[in-house]
């Protein structure tokens, strides 16, 4: 049962996969091209590797339709509550439940929420008002948070349910072990005196937001990139549970639920995958399938050489622990989905790239280095809550094209004139940002001669 439970937020973590399961939930039995057409998803590849990824929740009828399991169909009920549709179906077979609205308030009645915000104070004032009604407060999808020195320890356990998706908690010494522990997909507690009515500029904000960010992680993001020693040093012993060489892959689809893994490059004809860590506090799966190679893991560290040359996908999906991944050459398509963690990518020498990124919480840092190339490379990045970075930088005669749509959170695009207003394009990147919570900031800069 617990095994069915992980698998059904896997699956619903991911967009294509949701939209699979509304499709199929909504209009009933879908074909290979109907599901296409209703994901966005304009490569068959893509969509052939999430329907893998979808064993158990989907199936072939006698039509060779895809319609949903019974754990399929409690993904959707899952979906539709997350988006305030329905409760759980409990009619029996056949019967078609109503459909009434319900908004995550009404299904919380005693919960207050403070989210979609770029800066939150909680003070005593806010508590005990919260206090008075008999309700709780949840902060959640705010990019700032802090926690005014009046605050006692007590009042904060009793009113505070929880602190989730927010970019940088600031509390008093006094709260930090207490707000550690309500605290989820945080991605930076500190501490020290709080300063009312200072809030800074969007620039300075930005900047305060993520440097300190960049400082806290750069230490683990470090010891991920680096090509000799240990991944990272721990005391404890570990093992090694897993040592294998791949001669022909191509792709990779990665699935971290903890712990570490760096991926990197080499002058090598064949992958090496190499997982080690410590007894009773890892595990982990790997197989290939259709030349992609599958890695889970959870709690381990793992070291994977790629040969290099170009990739047709890569797949990366994150909700804990840290991730490295340096490749020297292309990748075709690049799917990615982050709920927590910390994670970072470097691909050189891309081209006509398909990049597909949503995260809702954690810190992605993703980071395109353009060789001339001819053709379109789409990038498109949806953030509903944590940070997402992306830089890139393309040679003279490329063409950038970025649209943005913003509902919440906080957005900086930045496009170098020189990629902007190109007259004879000989390449075109479009570039699509959706942001509804947390913070993204893009940049494509010109590459100089």
């Amino acid at each position: 049962m617990s095994g069915d439970v992980d698998r059904l937020f896997e699956v619903i973590s991911h967009r294509v996969r949701r939209s699979i399961i509304e499709s199929i939930a909504e209009k009933g039995p879908r074909s290979f091209t109907e599901l296409m057409e209703d994901t966005g998803v304009g490569d068959t590849g893509t969509l052939t590797f999430h329907l893998r990824k979808m064993a158990g929740f989907i199936r072939k009828n006698e039509r060779g339709d895809y319609e949903l399991t019974d754990l399929g169909r409690r993904a959707y009920d899952l979906i539709k509550i997350a988006h305030g549709g329905v409760e759980p179906r409990r009619e029996e077979p056949g019967a078609r439940a109503a459909e009434a609205p319900r908004s995550p308030e009404s299904l919380e009645p005693d919960i207050v929420y403070i989210s979609d915000s770029i800066k939150v104070t909680i003070d005593r004032s806010l508590l005990e008002t919260v206090k008075a009604q008999g309700k709780r407060l949840v902060v959640r999808d705010v990019i700032s948070v802090d926690v005014a020195d009046d605050v006692d320890a007590k009042l904060f356990s009793e009113v505070v349910d929880s602190i989730r998706d927010v970019i940088r908690l600031r509390v008093p010494e006094h709260l930090r072990s207490i707000a550690t522990l309500k605290s989820r997909d945080v991605l930076s507690i500190t501490t020290g005196r709080f300063h009312p009515g200072l809030i800074p500029d969007m620039g300075g904000f930005v900047a305060g937001i993520v440097e300190p960010i960049v400082s806290t992680v750069s230490s683990i993001l470090e010891s991920l990139s680096t090509t000799a020693g240990p991944l990272s040093k721990v005391e404890e012993a570990k093992s090694l549970l897993y040592e294998w060489r791949f001669p022909s892959i191509t792709g990779l689809s990665l699935d971290l639920s903890g712990g570490f893994a760096k991926v990197r490059s080499v002058e090598s004809g064949a992958a090496l995958i190499r997982i080690e860590g410590r007894e009773g506090r890892c595990s982990y799966d790997v197989d290939v399938e259709d030349g992609i190679v599958e890695v889970d893991l959870s709690g381990c560290e793992a070291s994977i050489e790629l040969p290099r040359r170009p990739l047709e996908l890569l797949e990366i999906d994150m909700s804990g622990g840290a991730l490295n991944i340096d490749l020297g050459d292309n990748v075709r398509r690049i799917e990615g989905s982050l709920s927590g963690g910390l994670a970072e990518l470097k691909v050189a020498r891309a081209g006509e790239t398909r990049v597909d990124l949503d995260a809702s919480g954690g810190r992605f840092k993703v980071h395109l280095d353009y060789a001339e190339f001819q053709g379109v490379s789409e990038v498109k990045l949806s953030l509903t809550g944590g940070l997402m970075e992306l830089s890139a930088t393309a040679p003279e005669g490329v063409r950038v094209e970025v649209s943005t749509v913003r509902m919440g959170g906080l957005a900086s695009v930045t496009v170098d004139e020189k990629l902007r207003n190109v007259e004879k394009a000989k390449a075109l990147v479009k570039a699509r940002i959706e942001v509804t919570g947390g913070l993204a900031r893009v940049e494509f800069s010109s590459r100089r001669a």
